[in-house]
Parts: structure tokens; C-alpha cells; sequence
């Protein structure tokens, strides 16, 4: 097979394996040959069996190892008993049907259809996007010569303009970066133009992640867009696990709670297929109960300046809730209310992914009563009449320094709108 794949055996290469195909034909052959099709009075019918099949994908870094299948086809639909291998080591069964083989031979343009079940009981996505040291071919292509596309190439390419997948996805644990899922579902319907995601469901830090959405991959620029809900996650868990979204400004190592939120996102990918942070676009409603801040530089600051007596360091708090913009590489706060275990204060503006902040912050001057031992904080609302407060501005210089000062205008900003409205 690897002789026959020609100039594609730069691309696709069988490292091993056992095949055996039996095909049955019976008809007229010219139909596949004549521009001018006539009635169709052909049959056809076969096997394909593979066993212990190792295959190389080589411009992906993917290779499929101990790869079984149980394959049966006629003229109108390819039925899939069974196809088993390990992805990257990920051990993945795959079943269902596509229809029809006959498009791809004829050349006919109508779309072909295939309904599949994907199930994997642990697959861990960063073996497919960072294992570099796959099997290669024995006799790569030159880099300095471009190894015109073959047979298979053309083949393939066909194929995947001609295919529409629905896709029923189950995976009992799955792994990306630092974080793991388990009883993973999803429906996804893939195609030419990218993914559709329905109903990808995970249990994850505690709690469930319900997302909606898509990837588009036309004209090879990658996008994701879509939405998702966030139900009783572990905040703390789950940034570690993301890695903080490739953010400093708010990181595991400085907040704790549970967290529930829906968002609405929308970002390009890179070739990886990690976002692109300083061009992501975002809008989340959340909820953050249980919770504390650690070592959280703003609120540190303001301990700084007045209640010096009091620990700004490990501050927990009542229910924080409020609306968050991304745009430009930047988090937008609108007015919140953080009740804490040292002081109520009211916060506006905005931190940027480089570390750089504009904040408004309200702080009531009925903090300066002396707070009873037991004393458990409770929010009272950001539209509550807060009574005579003073007003301070945490702002930082080109290197990220921070200083605070008194800010008159304060109150007059914090009743904007923050930040101006951007389309998703």
C-alpha cells in the first residue's frame, strides 16, 4: 500500500498491519468510465478487515495504533461494525454508517451523509497536540523539493468537500492541559466548513460544563464561537486546570469558591487550536459563592491605604455577581458589590491580560465601624444607597505599578456603561 501511495507517502504511511478486502461486483462498467450516465443495473458488495494496524499521519503528529476494523459496504452505504485503535495512545471505538461509496467513485457532487458513535473510556486531547516523535517514513521528502499532491491526497480532499458527520461522542474521562472531565457527551456534526456543537456536556472541579457552539475552518482561518454554562465548579480547580486562560490578572493561586455563570464567546484559533487571548471576545454573567481572594493585588493596595489593622491578604466574602466584557485583551468589570469579612466596597474598570488596571472603587464609610467576631458579610446590592463613602482610583503606570489616589470623578464614572458594546 505504502509503494502504491506514491508522492502521499510523504503524508500517510501503514507502519504494520494485516488487510484483507473482498469486493463483489456485478454490472456494467462503463458507467464509472462514460461522462454520459445511463441506468443503473450494478451491484456491489464487500469486506474490508484490518487487524493490528499501526497507520502515521505525519503532517498532524497522529498515529493510529492497533488499529481493528469490521467494515461491510454496498453500493449505496458503508456499514462500520466496528472500527477500534488508539489515537496518540487514546483508546477509541468508533461504529455507524456512511452513505454512499458510489459518489466517491462516480464523482457524482451530492453530499454524502454518515451517522457515527465515538466512544472512549479516557482520552487526553495534549497527546494529540504535543507528541512531536511519531514513526516516520523511511524515505521523507526532500524539504527543499514540494511533493506534489498524489491520488490519495485528491482522494481524501473529495471526501471531506462530499461528507457531512453526525457524530454521537462518549468519553468517561477526558484531559486537557490540567484539567479532567468525566462523563463527557456531545453531538457534533462535522463537515467542509468545520464543527457544529451541540449539548457537550462534562462533570468537571465539582460541577458541570454545558457548551454550545461551533468551529469554523473555511479558508483556513480557524474560529470558535458559541456559549456555555457553568454550574457549581470549584473556581479554583478549574483555572489551574485551564492554566488561568493564559492570564495573570485573576489566577488560581488568588481566589477560591463555587462558581455558576453562562458566557457568550468568540475567538480565533491557532494552529493548535488554542485561543488567541489579545483577540478573544467575551460576555459572562456570573455567581461566586463560598468564596475568598488570596493575595489579590487591588484589594491588597486598598488595605494599604486605610483598615491597616485588618487582613487584606485572605479576604472571604458574600456573593459577588456581575457582568464581565473581554474585548482587546482586556477584562471590563461593571459595578459589583464585594461584601467581605473586612469592608463593603464597590468596584468598576478595568484589568488587562498584561497586568495593567483602571479601577473605580466606592469604599462606604460605614466601614469604619468596629465589626462584631462573628461577623458574617452580606451583600446589600449595587443599587443600595451606600451612604457618605470615599472614592479611590487604582490605576497603573506603563510597568504595571500600582498607585492609589482619591478620585473625585469616581462616582460620576461608575455610572457608565463599562465598556462601550461590541458585537461577539
Amino acid at each position: 500500500i505504502n509503494q502504491a501511495l506514491g508522492n502521499d507517502s510523504a503524508n500517510y504511511r501503514f507502519n504494520s498491519g494485516t488487510a484483507v478486502a473482498n469486493i463483489h461486483y456485478k454490472g456494467t462498467i462503463h458507467y464509472y468510465m462514460d461522462s454520459i450516465k445511463g441506468n443503473l443495473d450494478d451491484t456491489l458488495t464487500g469486506t474490508v478487515t484490518i487487524s493490528n494496524g499501526v497507520f502515521t499521519y505525519v503532517p498532524a503528529n497522529i498515529q493510529l495504533s492497533n488499529l481493528q476494523t469490521d467494515i461491510a459496504f454496498t453500493q449505496n452505504q458503508v456499514h462500520l461494525k466496528n472500527i477500534s485503535c488508539a489515537i496518540n495512545g487514546n483508546p477509541v471505538n468508533l461504529s455507524g454508517s456512511v452513505t454512499s461509496i458510489r459518489r466517491i467513485v462516480s464523482g457524482e457532487v451530492e453530499k454524502m451523509v454518515g451517522s457515527l458513535n465515538v466512544t472512549s473510556p479516557k482520552f487526553d486531547l495534549n497527546k494529540i497536540l504535543v507528541i512531536k516523535n511519531l514513526s516516520k517514513p523511511e524515505t521523507p521528502a526532500s524539504p527543499s523539493a514540494p511533493v506534489p499532491p498524489g491520488k490519495v491526497s485528491a482522494l481524501i480532499d473529495t471526501i471531506t468537500n462530499m461528507l457531512s458527520v453526525n457524530l454521537a461522542i462518549k468519553c468517561d474521562q477526558f484531559i486537557f492541559r490540567r484539567l479532567t472531565a468525566q462523563n463527557v457527551t456531545a453531538t457534533v456534526n462535522a463537515s467542509s466548513s468545520g464543527l457544529d456543537i451541540k449539548g457537550f456536556k462534562l462533570n468537571t472541579c465539582r460541577g458541570e460544563v454545558n457548551i454550545n457552539g461551533s468551529i469554523g475552518t473555511a479558508k483556513n482561518y480557524s474560529r470558535v464561537t458559541g456559549s456555555a454554562g457553568i454550574s457549581n465548579v470549584d473556581v479554583k480547580e478549574f483555572l489551574y486546570g485551564l492554566q488561568n486562560f493564559d492570564q495573570t490578572t485573576i489566577t488560581d493561586t488568588n481566589i477560591t469558591g463555587v462558581l455558576n455563570a453562562q458566557l457568550n464567546f468568540s475567538s480565533p484559533l491557532k494552529a493548535d487550536y488554542n485561543l488567541v487571548p489579545d483577540s478573544m471576545a467575551a460576555r459572562m454573567h456570573f455567581s461566586l459563592t463560598k468564596g475568598s481572594l488570596i493575595n489579590f493585588e487591588p484589594m491588597v493596595n486598598v488595605g494599604k491605604k486605610i483598615f491597616k489593622n485588618r487582613d487584606f491578604k485572605h479576604v472571604a466574602f458574600a456573593e459577588i455577581k456581575d457582568t464581565v466584557d473581554l474585548h482587546d485583551n482586556t477584562l471590563y468589570l461593571h459595578k459589583m458589590e464585594i461584601s467581605t469579612s473586612v469592608m463593603r466596597l464597590f468596584m468598576q474598570g478595568r484589568f488587562s491580560f498584561t497586568g495593567a488596571c483602571d479601577l473605580a472603587i466606592q469604599v462606604p464609610l460605614n466601614n469604619l465601624k468596629k465589626q462584631e467576631i462573628n461577623y458574617e458579610p452580606e451583600n446589600i446590592g449595587v443599587d443600595a444607597k451606600a451612604g457618605p463613602s470615599i472614592f479611590l482610583r487604582v490605576l497603573s503606570d506603563k510597568n504595571n505599578k500600582v498607585k492609589i489616589t482619591l478620585d473625585p470623578t469616581a462616582r460620576q464614572r461608575m455610572k457608565k456603561e463599562v465598556p462601550p458594546k461590541k458585537p461577539l
